[in-house]
């Protein structure tokens, strides 16, 4: 029992360490110009991704779908576009009184991406750089 619990300890562990997938994204957009502007956070031009593991399910028993779209929420975030880019992957878009935000989740390894722009270029370019690095981590 002890070693089937690790090994899926470790597997979990494996599945939701997001660093791997930070180094390519970072290697990925180097050639658009994305740099690491902080631990977690990436800028491109004037978009700003920042990028975040959350638990799969909180203790209350909600996907880190639903926590994630409800803390945006909270924040004064109004989700107006969900979809499915890729298998896994749940891309949302939103707007407060800061703008307009973007953001994909990935409920499997409990990522979560949240990017802010105030011009669509920055945006739709930092977009396309996550969504391939995410399907070519997939």
């Amino acid at each position: 029992m002890g070693y089937e619990s690790s090994s899926r300890a470790e597997q979990f562990a494996r599945a939701t360490d997001i660093d791997p997938f930070v180094q390519l994204l970072e290697s990925n957009g180097r050639l658009d110009g994305l740099e690491r502007c902080g631990d977690s956070t990436f800028c491109l031009d004037e978009a700003v991704l920042v990028c975040d593991v959350q638990p799969m399910i909180t203790p209350d028993r909600r996907s880190i779908v639903d926590s994630a779209l409800d803390d945006l929420a909270a924040h004064g975030v109004s989700i107006t576009d969900v979809e499915r880019p890729h298998p896994g992957v749940l891309a949302f878009a939103g707007s407060s009184e800061d703008g307009r935000f973007f953001g994909r989740i990935v409920p499997a390894r409990g990522w979560v991406f949240l990017i802010s722009a105030p011009d669509e270029p920055s945006t739709t370019r930092l977009l396309a750089v996550l969504d391939s690095t995410i399907a070519a981590f997939e």
